[in-house]
């Protein structure tokens, strides 16, 4: 898709997670951390998922199509790399931060209830 129809958060719509952060996904019984691997500036209505042309939005109905997209991964405590793991698409609203690893001020600290 050309970047100039991508559907993109813009500057106004803070997402409240940094790469980096852990985070948990509030629709799961896992308590599993998740890892915060990219903020693409991406709304969920137009991240593709998948070759078949699904978005974020389409896989996550309970959640505003226009919500921002975080990139998440699954480490284990065995991993000795993260650049070879797949990346699961969040929409943001759907993941709750469980610890930041950047200090946050009061401009950019905007954690989901």
């Amino acid at each position: 898709m050309p970047e100039s129809e991508m559907a993109t958060v813009d500057d106004t719509d803070l997402v409240a997670f940094h790469v980096g952060d852990h985070v948990q996904d509030c629709d799961s019984d896992d308590e599993a951390t998740l890892l915060v691997a990219g903020v693409p500036l991406q709304r969920a209505a137009t991240y593709q998922i998948n070759e078949d042309g699904k978005t974020v939005a389409d896989v996550n109905p309970d959640y505003a199509a226009e919500e921002p997209v975080v990139e998440v991964i699954y480490p284990q405590r065995t991993d000795t790399h993260l650049d070879r793991k797949q990346t699961y698409a969040f929409p943001a609203a759907r993941l709750e931060l469980v610890a930041p690893v950047h200090d946050r001020d009061d401009n950019t600290d905007k954690e989901r209830q």
